[in-house]
């Protein structure tokens, strides 16, 4: 796995970059390690899907860490952010970004080493977690990470990756459904299907999606608009409590 590590100061960047390293010794895992001395320096060379996740510093020269991840997050929606910091007033902002973690920097080294063994548990679980479909008579396998959202039309289907990138496929929508029952997809409308890990905003009635290739707005059900909004929310809520942004 490829991580960035993003910190103003050597020594800090340094002192994280040593933890990963016993960390890959001690698991048998591969890590390669990239550092930066700022958000702008990560931003020259970033490119969506570059990373399996990235370490920000909150409190930086020039662009904060929040900042650095609101760049980010217009490009690349699956990367996992970590921030790091010396207090705990910017879990809002953390939260907001869809980071996956919020460490701080005078923690023991086990906390930084619990972090990761759960990073690569989920990422596991979605390697496994796979929609298998034909378009265009080729055979299409999509991590169901990847996933944006699955859009109905008659007895066909179109998907949308984070890529941008469609694909029309013969299956009718209630197969897709079960398929992708494991809590993520969101029944927006009869026929819409969307993984709420890429919305970035649902309310007044539009959910917008937002991912690397870009971002879509759709429209959702009139009559079940409030209660849609708020199994989001939930899903937003539980994914923090349950492990989504880590301390």
């Amino acid at each position: 796995m490829n991580v960035a590590i993003v910190d103003d100061l050597a020594r800090d960047r340094e002192k994280l970059a040593e933890r990963l390293r016993r960390y890959g010794a001690m698991r048998n895992a591969e890590i390669g390690l990239t550092l930066f001395e700022s958000g702008e320096k990560l931003l020259e060379s970033f490119r969506p899907y570059l990373y399996t996740a990235i370490f920000l510093d909150v409190y930086m020269d020039g662009l904060s860490g929040p900042e650095t991840a609101a760049r980010i997050r217009e490009l690349d929606d699956r990367t996992a952010l970590v921030f790091m910091t010396t207090s705990e007033d910017h879990r809002p902002e953390a939260f907001r970004a869809h980071a996956y973690g919020y460490i701080l920097k005078d923690e023991p080294e086990e906390a930084v080493f619990q972090l990761m063994d759960d990073l690569l548990r989920l990422r596991g679980r979605d390697a496994e977690k796979r929609l298998a479909f034909t378009a265009d008579r080729r055979e299409v396998s999509l991590p169901f990470s990847e996933i944006v959202c699955v859009e109905a039309d008659a007895h066909y289907l179109t998907v949308t990756d984070a890529r941008g990138e469609t694909y029309r496929t013969r299956m009718t929508f209630a197969e897709c459904e079960r398929t992708l029952r494991d809590g993520r997809f969101l029944t927006l409308l009869r026929g819409v299907l969307v993984n709420m890990d890429h919305i970035a905003d649902l309310s007044g009635g539009t959910c917008l999606l937002q991912y690397g290739g870009g971002q879509r707005k759709l429209p959702v059900s009139v009559r079940t608009a409030r209660q849609t909004e708020q199994v989001w929310r939930n899903y937003l809520f539980n994914k923090v409590r349950e492990g989504g942004m880590r301390r």
